[in-house]
C-alpha cells in the first residue's frame, strides 16, 4: 500500500508502474461506483483504541483499488470454475437474512434506514430498496439528531476548509445516533458467511456483496480454500478433470467452516480491548438502545465483538 501510494502521489512522471497504477486507479473507481452505487459515500469508523499504523484514510484510494480488483478476480474465477466444474467448487456464500427479521427492522427504522450510508441501494425485498431517493416527500424534512461534538467538528473543519475531515464526520454512520443504531441492528441479524460446495444447492448468493457465485481466490498463502480454487484453476487451464469430487469438496468446506479461528480472533480483540481499558480508560460515546427498570442495553458504535453479557448492565 505504501509503495503504491508513494508512486501515485509523487510528482515524478517517469516512476516505474506510474502509468499502470493510474489506469488501474481510474478503472477501480468505475468498478466501485457500479458495484456500490451510493454506498461509496459511506466511510468506515476508525476506533480510537486501535493503534494501526496503516490507517484506512491514509491509504484510502489504494485500499479501494486493491479491494475492487480482488473482488473482481474472485467473482470472475467463480464464474469460470462453476461453468467448468459445476458440482465441485468451494463457494463462499452468505444467505439472505430471514424475511421476518427484515420486516421487524423496517418497522423499527422505516425512515432512518434510508439515511444509512452503509446500506444505500440495499435491496431488502422485491419492492423495497434503501435509498435517499425512496424517502417519501412528507418525510424529507424530518429532523435527524447530530451529536454536539460531531456538529462542532464538522463546523470547525468546514471553517478551516478541511473538507476531507468534514466529509469523514458526515459520512461515517457510527458518528450519528439514529443511523448508528439502525446499522448495528442490521448487522446483528445478518447470516454468517460460509463455504459451500457448488453441487449442494443452486443458491450461490453472497448477500452482503450482492454477488453470485463468489470464491476466495486471492490469498492462497493464508487460506486453504484459496489453494483448492488454485488447483481447480490449474485443472481448468490444462483442460483436465477436477482434482476433487463433490463429496471431497463438501467435506473440506465442512472442516473449514468448523475452524474456530474466527472465535479465537474475536477473543483476541476482546483481550486487547480489556488490556487497553486497564492501562488507559477511554471515553466512549454510548447510545442507549433500550432500557427497563432492571437493565439497559448500550450500543458502542464501531466497537465490534462485545458480547451481550458485556453490554448488559
Amino acid at each position: 500500500y505504501k509503495t503504491a501510494r508513494f508512486i501515485l502521489s509523487s510528482d515524478g512522471e517517469n516512476l516505474k508502474f506510474r502509468q499502470e497504477l493510474e489506469l488501474l486507479l481510474k478503472m477501480s473507481k468505475i468498478l466501485r461506483l457500479k458495484r456500490l452505487g451510493n454506498k461509496i459515500f459511506s466511510l468506515p469508523f476508525e476506533s480510537p483504541y486501535i493503534n494501526d499504523s496503516a490507517s484506512y484514510f491514509q491509504f484510502r484510494e489504494v485500499h479501494h483499488m486493491v479491494e475492487e480488483f480482488m473482488i473482481l478476480a474472485n467473482k470472475t474465477i467463480a464464474e469460470k470454475l462453476v461453468g467448468n466444474f459445476p458440482t465441485c467448487v468451494p463457494l463462499l456464500i452468505q444467505s439472505e437474512p430471514p424475511a421476518s427479521s427484515i420486516d421487524k427492522w423496517l418497522e423499527c427504522h422505516p425512515d432512518i434506514g434510508h439515511f444509512v450510508l452503509s446500506l444505500q441501494d440495499q435491496r431488502l425485498k422485491s419492492n423495497v430498496v434503501l435509498s435517499f431517493d425512496n424517502i417519501s416527500e412528507d418525510h424529507t424534512s424530518l429532523p435527524i439528531p447530530i451529536q454536539q461534538y460531531i456538529w462542532t467538528k464538522i463546523a470547525t473543519n468546514l471553517k478551516e476548509r478541511n473538507y476531507e475531515k468534514a466529509t469523514r464526520y458526515i459520512g461515517t454512520d457510527e458518528f450519528h445516533p439514529k443511523q448508528a443504531m439502525a446499522y448495528e441492528s442490521w448487522i446483528s441479524f445478518q447470516e454468517t458467511s460460509s463455504y459451500q460446495c457448488s453441487g449442494v444447492s443452486k443458491n450461490h448468493l453472497h448477500f452482503s456483496l450482492g454477488i453470485s457465485p463468489y470464491v476466495h481466490f486471492t490469498s492462497p498463502i493464508r487460506r486453504y480454500a484459496d489453494l483448492i480454487i488454485h488447483r481447480l484453476v490449474h485443472a481448468m487451464v490444462d483442460n483436465h478433470e477436477s482434482p476433487y469430487t463433490s463429496e471431497e469438496v463438501g467435506q473440506i468446506c465442512k472442516k473449514i467452516n468448523g475452524n474456530r479461528s474466527r472465535g479465537f480472533k474475536k477473543q483476541c480483540r476482546l483481550l486487547h480491548l480489556a488490556s487497553q481499558f486497564l492501562s488507559r480508560p477511554i471515553l466512549l460515546h454510548g447510545l442507549v438502545t433500550s432500557a427497563s427498570d432492571k437493565s439497559m442495553f448500550i450500543c458502542f458504535p464501531g466497537i465490534k465483538g462485545l458480547t451481550l453479557s458485556l453490554i448488559h448492565i
